[in-house]
């Protein structure tokens, strides 16, 4: 995926704080999942530098650059048009069309199979002695 300043829902630039020879540096990096694969990628946007070196420069650098990404993150979600959908309330769906999806079925009968229910209510009733 090659990053277009475009961030996708799920996405979000985030601080890393990594180390490299002893010395901890800091990244501003771009989080995605890649849709080919389905697995969690990282793409460095700025590498800001070494943490002692930032330090040097601000009192606490670390919660400067994410202060930085918040607001970075916060324009982007700005930037982004609101969805909004139309539809005709007028409009009516003919009696057998099928391009609608019933998806409160598909969500019970997993529970229903999940939980094996069908085994459970197809097992003959057995006699229970009760003794009072």
């Amino acid at each position: 995926m090659d990053y277009d300043g475009i961030l996708s829902k799920g996405d979000f630039m985030h601080l890393r704080i990594g180390k490299s020879n002893s010395r901890t540096y800091l990244s501003i990096v771009h989080g995605y999942r890649d849709k080919e694969t389905g697995k969690a990628r990282s793409k460095v946007i700025k590498s800001l530098g070494y943490l002692d070196d930032l330090g040097k420069q601000y009192p606490d650098p670390v919660a400067h650059f994410k202060e930085i990404v918040a607001e970075m993150n916060r324009k982007e979600a700005q930037s982004k048009p609101p969805a909004s959908v139309t539809f005709d309330r007028d409009e009516r769906l003919e009696h057998r069309q099928n391009n609608r999806i019933n998806i409160g079925y598909a969500t019970l009968s997993k529970f229903y199979h999940d939980l094996s229910l069908h085994t459970f209510f197809q097992q003959p009733l057995t006699p229970m002695e009760i003794r009072i």
